[in-house]
């Protein structure tokens, strides 16, 4: 069996023209703004003797057509079916830059098979169908199908007609009409700021020089995505930006409405972006897109933020574009989660491929493009420099590489609940195209050590309705399917993920859950179907299909626990893939993407290796390096690394070598080219391998332990004093317990990290104790708790975890959880963060922590309450919020390291009764967070309040203070312009920009 490569070509449809009548002898208006329109009433013999349809002197071609059966208007409409599948053949000549055709034709609604195509023949080749437009206007059982183009060069030849793709009932279409327009009509109606982007006429040269090049290709090669300069301005505001061209292929840029991969400047951000890309709202299929990423948001997923904009360049109105993030930080901390790395597959070979097949004019060439994939990160360069990301990035690599070849544990890969929902989304909308290999995206969450997906470039509703994701999976023949295609099999052979995926499927499907959803977004709907209307006046949102896809899936909900059934006994056929070799159909064939990888890595000073991976079909021998000074010439290996041809199914064949300089390339022999050299750059990392370090982990959990005992899946620490001398898993099924007197000392880096609900309870004569007398206890981590309850417990001398990579703050560190604490003490703790809490609700009271190395209580997406509470000489913030809404009462801080009290990215504190002895900075409010705060002493301080933005994605902060008093600050008032302080009901502004840089040196050198 040979894999089949799949070509996503939008130029498919051309062969369509090959097959119609000549249009030679049609009338052809060369002057600009002209309607044609045929009703196909007025039928005529033309002068070759064939039948067409005359209307005002313009001629339609495929006039035999004509049928009264059904009519828009008039009388007659146009019958298209098996045997005639063609009509309304019209074609314009000599479309010259910046011309603008709506083409829209009338289909009785009786089959969804109909469609209206743009066939453009010439220089440029391309096709555009009505049906990819995914929305329809209905009137009295009629169809409408709208077609836009607006001409990025000028045009030979723009070819229109309506076809019926194998339709087992008859179709009828009327009322065909084609307008064209010199150019496209300035904005009429301003809804929302207008989206500007200005250029030096030299940069538009250049990016119109990169379209016009990719338009001959019929491929944007990356080197013809180099950034220009240019300014965006929104309002009164103006950006610094860098603007490329975006996109594989030229449907990105031969509509018209050219694709566009935009950032901005350093220090600067779009409404909170700082990389985007703006495209024509049809390559995501308009709204439905939107509605998909409102969802995700809604469900609590991953999803690039996506919306509409009326969009000039260089003051020509280029109508509405789709505005869509792209995968930076932002994207992640705007959601509420920690930083970590954006993975992908590597899909360049792919890409690379499937223009070698076509230039060949072949449909596949049979080559491991898949197995081949290194799996990559967004922001590479950024992600090398942090030895925190990097670590992130190379554990995420082995959890990936684990999923790519079939793991049998996807649980502990992925975090199942928001796998689920994910998958149940995807059906609802009709979606297959964000799960096809290439276009998965995956954030790694460096906390929870797992991997969650990113929904992205969706296109849902765009074709007829799937089959549930499942159902898809039960059809794979797996004896025929390729090997990428079998990627989510291990996914739902999991019981946990069905389980899940079934739940979020009935939920999803349900009309309450799509009446809610659609009552909650009602008017952002208007809002935005009112922006499109201004390009295309018929666009409206089609609520119905979601209702029907819906349908479909309770149907299919009767009996999938059957069809279940039946797949769980069909034997999973992998054997064809182990072993295989690759036919090219020639055996000189060499394709630089599919060859070799080689991965660069530090030894020490002096010496380097190079691991090196053979994903060529035939044996190759690397024979030696360069390095940057002169990388054409060869320094040989001391020995030859012969690496075998790669078979399918099984690793690539693996070889290293340490050399004493800095490589730059490898060279090598493939044995099928005769003794030709070639050359390939080197990957700029180790090679990732090894276990994951939470995988191992959880291999490692005992039933039987020295340290605890279980009894129905609940598992209790062992009252008493005790040493735990290694890093204990607990995984997710096991509630634990500490009894009251437990006293653990963590030493050579022992420490604890649960994934149930925990129970710590102590008392005021018999505390729980938590310490580590050599320093290197790892601390207590809990994961994804419904409950976590303490009461008298003291934590001490600890650090934080940090184990292969996976690496946290806090000594004391919770995750998604209910968290109450009472009565907790931490002393001496040396980690960036002693208490940490995440993403969790938490009500703490009668706390003391002193005497610590940085924060006291960091808590980064949080809501809950903290109350009557004591800090003692912090080493960094007392108390540190991002993206949480706390109320904050009866705290007392003395010594603060840098900040009492800190609200960042978002946040909303409610502040009363707080004494703060001693800080750089009493209250500081910063990046569009609001400190509400009554009844404040400050004694002994540099600033009493700051009030600035540090990240240029966020706006300016408040702070609303009552009755503040203050003794011995230097500063009472540090604002920054935009942010505004109001005291006692008084406003106050700042006037100038900080340089934030400059102000956090002054301060950490204090």
């Amino acid at each position: 069996m040979l894999r089949q490569l799949k070509l996503y070509f939008l130029f498919i449809a051309v062969a369509f023209t090959s097959v119609l009548p000549s249009c030679q002898n049609q009338s052809v208006s060369d002057q600009p703004d002209t309607v044609y329109f045929c009703g196909a009433e007025n039928q005529v013999t033309n002068e070759d003797g064939s039948i067409v349809f005359e209307n005002e002197g313009h001629i339609f071609e495929i006039g035999e057509v004509q049928s009264a059966d059904f009519s828009f208007e008039g009388q007659y409409s146009v019958k298209l079916d098996k045997q005639q599948k063609y009509g309304f053949s019209y074609a314009i000549y000599n479309v010259k830059k910046g011309e603008l055709i709506n083409a829209a034709v009338w289909q009785k609604v009786n089959s969804d098979k109909g469609t209206l195509i743009c066939s453009v023949s010439g220089e440029s080749k391309f096709t555009i169908e009505s049906r990819t437009n995914g929305f329809y206007e209905e009137q009295r059982g009629w169809r409408k199908h709208f077609i836009q183009l607006e001409a990025v060069r000028d045009l030979d030849t723009v070819h229109f007609f309506v076809f019926s793709q194998n339709a087992d009932t008859a179709l009828y279409f009327d009322n065909f009409s084609l307008e064209r327009l010199h150019k496209r009509p300035d904005r009429t109606e301003a809804i929302g700021d207008l989206f500007s982007i200005y250029m030096t006429d030299s940069s538009k040269e250049v990016l119109d020089g990169y379209v016009n090049a990719a338009i001959n290709e019929e491929i944007i090669r990356d080197e013809l995505k180099e950034y220009v300069l240019g300014t965006l301005k929104v309002d009164s505001t103006e950006i610094p930006i860098e603007i490329r061209l975006k996109g594989d292929w030229t449907d990105h840029l031969l509509t018209g409405t050219v694709s566009y991969r935009i950032k901005t400047k350093s220090g600067t951000a779009f409404k909170g972006l700082r990389s985007f890309s703006i495209q024509h709202p049809r390559t995501r299929n308009y709204m439905d897109e939107w509605f998909m990423h409102k969802l995700c948001d809604q469900e609590g997923l991953l999803s690039t933020s996506y919306s509409f904009v009326q969009t000039e360049i260089n003051y020509d109105y280029q109508g509405v574009y789709a505005l869509e993030e792209h995968f930076d930080k932002q994207l992640i901390e705007s959601r509420n989660r920690r930083e970590g790395p954006i993975l992908k597959f590597d899909e360049t070979a792919f890409w690379a491929l499937a223009v070698l097949a076509r230039e060949k004019g072949l449909e596949t060439i049979d080559l491991p493009f898949f197995e081949a994939s290194l799996i990559g990160a967004f922001k590479e360069k950024r992600v090398r420099k942090s030895k925190k990301m990097f670590g992130d990035f190379w554990n995420g690599t082995l959890l990936l590489e684990d999923f790519k070849f079939g793991s049998n544990h996807p649980e502990l890969l992925f975090d199942m609940d928001l796998l689920a929902k994910y998958y149940a989304l995807m059906d609802l909308g009709n979606v297959s195209h964000s799960l096809a290999w290439h276009n998965r995206r995956f954030y790694y969450n460096p906390v929870t050590c797992m991997l969650e997906h990113i929904g992205f470039d969706m296109i849902p509703m765009s074709e007829v309705m799937y089959p549930t994701l499942a159902a898809q999976e039960f059809r794979r023949n797996p004896e025929t399917s390729s090997f990428e295609a079998a990627l989510g099999s291990s996914i739902f052979r999991n019981q946990s993920f069905r389980k899940k995926y079934i739940q979020n499927l009935q939920l999803f499907s349900s009309e309450v859950y799509l009446d809610s959803m659609f009552t909650k977004f009602e008017q952002d709907i208007l809002l935005n179907e009112s922006i499109l209307k201004t390009d295309l006046p018929s666009y409206f949102f089609n609520k119905e299909k979601y209702y029907q896809k819906a349908k479909m899936i309770r149907n299919e909900l009767i009996t999938i626990g059957v069809r279940w059934d039946e797949y769980e006994k069909r034997e999973q056929k992998v054997s064809q893939h182990i072993g295989r070799t690759y036919d090219t159909g020639n055996s000189s064939f060499y394709f630089k993407p599919i060859s070799i990888s080689a991965y660069r890595s530090t030894i020490d000073s002096v010496h380097y290796q190079i691991e090196l991976e053979n994903f060529h079909f035939d044996s190759v021998d690397v024979i030696g390096y360069s390095i940057n000074n002169n990388k054409d010439s060869i320094i040989p290996f001391d020995t030859i690394v012969r690496l075998k041809g790669f078979l399918g199914g099984r690793p690539a064949d693996y070889g290293r070598v340490q050399i004493p300089a800095k490589p730059s390339r490898v060279f090598y022999r493939p044995h099928n080219l005769d003794g030709e050299i070639k050359a390939k750059k080197l990957i700029k990392w180790e090679k990732p391998k090894g276990e994951h370090p939470r995988l191992l982990l959880n291999k490692r959990f005992k039933t039987s332990s020295a340290y605890y005992t279980i009894s129905n899946k609940e598992l209790t620490f062992k009252t008493g004093s005790y040493t735990i001398n290694e890093l204990i898993y607990i995984p997710s099924e096991y509630t634990v317990k500490f009894n009251s007197g437990t006293k653990i000392d963590f030493v050579n880096r022992g420490g604890l990290i649960l994934n149930g609900t925990t129970n710590m309870i102590g008392t005021a004569a018999n505390k729980i104790e938590f310490t580590s007398s050599d320093s290197t206890g790892m601390g207590i981590t809990i994961l994804k708790a419904d409950e976590v309850n303490v009461d008298y417990v003291s934590i001490e001398n600890m650090s934080c975890l940090d184990f292969m990579g996976w690496t946290l703050t806090g000594a004391f560190t919770i995750y998604e959880s209910n968290v109450s604490i009472n009565n907790l003490e931490i002393r001496g703790n040396s980690c960036e963060d002693v208490l940490n809490i995440i993403r969790s609700y938490f009500k703490i009271e009668n706390c003391l922590i002193e005497n610590t190395h940085g924060d006291g209580f960091d808590a980064d997406f949080c809501t809950g309450s903290f109350t009557d509470s004591k800090f003692k000489n912090t080493g960094n913030d007392c108390i540190d919020f991002s993206g949480s809404v706390v109320n904050i009462e009866r705290i007392l801080i003395q010594n603060s390291g840098d900040k009492g009290v800190s609200a960042g990215e978002r946040s909303t504190l409610t502040l009363k009764d707080i004494k703060i002895y001693g800080a750089l900075t009493g209250l500081a409010s910063k990046d569009d967070s609001h400190i509400k705060a009554e009844n404040i002493l400050l004694e002994n301080a540099e600033v009493g309040l700051a009030l600035f933005q540090k990240k240029p994605e966020y706006a300016p902060s408040t702070i609303e203070l009552k009755n503040g008093s203050y003794q011995n600050v230097n500063q009472l008032g540090l604002i920054e312009k935009g942010s505004k302080l109001i005291y006692e009901g008084r406003t106050f502004k700042g006037y100038q920009k900080f340089d934030i840089d400059k102000m956090y040196a002054r301060f950490e050198k204090k």
